[in-house]
């Protein structure tokens, strides 16, 4: 069936040019609907959209609330901000995690066994709290300019102006590789966990 729109165009341009210049509207019907139409409001070269014509009723809900700008981190905790106004609910998650590296389809099962890596931590105040410092390392690491995970554990003088990131002051190097191992996958079905890539 044709684009109603785009018969509308092609119609449109099939008139008269010395019409088309002069023309305040154009309405097309389609469909049995009367309802059903395509209306057009033509401005000329110097006349300009004044109204708006989009809801924005909503629009101050957007932000749950104001959120103040402090640069001492002491003061504010934005790290903390983010997982709470901003990204997907991860209560629960760092379970599936774990549940995901625990069987031995699992590429970084070997070493999540031998290193005993569990990213759910019961007895922690927040126990997907390991989960969600491997998250902000993943975002952080854009602003770093090695590449690949063994670099971002690196430590000291690096050949440019920066020190190397030494992300293992903050978590293993093992824990983070099975982070990036599995969390791609927690928000899927468990039928695709170990599937090959190309038959996803």
């Amino acid at each position: 069936k044709p684009d109603p729109a785009k018969v509308a165009v092609e119609e449109f341009l099939a008139l008269p040019v010395d019409l088309q210049s002069k023309a305040k509207s154009f309405v097309r019907p389609y469909g049995d609907d009367p309802g059903q139409k395509i209306d057009w409001q033509i401005l000329a070269d110097d006349e300009q959209i004044t109204e708006d014509p989009m809801d924005h009723s909503t629009a101050k809900d957007v932000w749950k609330e104001e959120i103040a700008w402090d640069p001492d981190p002491t003061k504010m905790n934005y790290n903390d901000l983010f997982f709470e106004k901003f990204m997907v609910n991860l209560e629960g998650k760092a379970k599936v995690l774990d549940k995901y590296l625990s069987d031995p389809k699992c590429g970084m099962f070997s070493t999540t066994q031998h290193d005993n890596i569990k990213f759910h931590q019961p007895e922690w105040e927040d126990p997907d709290q390991l989960l969600k410092l491997c998250i902000t390392l993943l975002f952080t690491a854009v602003l770093e300019v090695e590449r690949g995970v063994e670099n971002l554990f690196k430590r000291g003088q690096s050949n440019g102006f920066k020190d190397y990131p030494d992300y293992g002051q903050y978590v293993p190097e093992n824990v983070f590789k099975a982070f990036m191992c599995g969390f791609p996958f927690l928000w899927c079905e468990e039928k695709y966990w170990y599937m090959k890539p190309k038959d996803l």
